[in-house]
């Protein structure tokens, strides 16, 4: 065999231990979750209203697991606004939360329980800004669904010498 060859299939082994490795210690891979696999932790979780909780976890972080926001040691914050350093899905700030740790808020299962945990399991949620923005429908950019066109009764036929209802006298372009 070859010593390139031989080399080659030395690190895609090597690469391999390496993936079985991170899986197997919980570290997670940065892929972001869609809105349905939100709901879907959540309800694991035992959220009570699963889409709401999914709602906040996608507007606090995208659904990315490794979303982190650090404003320590930042001069340009409002006054009156502390540092946080919020991390995960649900963006735990650790600093108002220290029981939980940077590594463990990269996990989506975790975060989603310390989120149950701080939100008083589900039924409080004045610890994020975020709530008041999300409602039982989601914005269309956070939504997998297609909108449904609304139904358009038509009215009578217009008489051609008829002005249009809206004023427009039907003649063409009005600039």
């Amino acid at each position: 065999m070859k010593r390139s060859t031989r080399n080659l299939l030395l690190m895609v082994g090597a690469a391999f231990i390496v993936a079985e490795l991170l899986e197997n210690t919980g570290t997670v891979a940065r892929r972001k979750l869609s809105r349905g696999e939100l709901v879907k932790l959540a309800r694991d979780t035992g959220f009570p209203d699963a889409d709401f909780a999914a709602g906040i976890a996608m507007r606090e972080s995208g659904g990315d697991p490794m979303a982190l926001d650090d404003t320590r040691g930042r001069t340009d914050l409002p006054r009156g606004t502390q540092p946080e350093l919020s991390v995960g899905l649900w963006q735990i700030n650790l600093l108002a939360h220290p029981q939980f740790t940077q590594e463990d808020m990269t996990d989506p299962k975790k975060n989603a329980r310390a989120a149950f945990e701080i939100s008083k399991h589900g039924t409080d949620w004045s610890a994020w800004s975020t709530a008041k923005q999300v409602s039982k429908t989601p914005p269309p950019h956070l939504d997998n669904t297609v909108p449904v066109e609304p139904e358009v009764t038509p009215g009578p036929p217009l008489d051609p010498g008829e002005p249009m209802p809206d004023g427009d006298d039907g003649g063409g372009t009005d600039f």
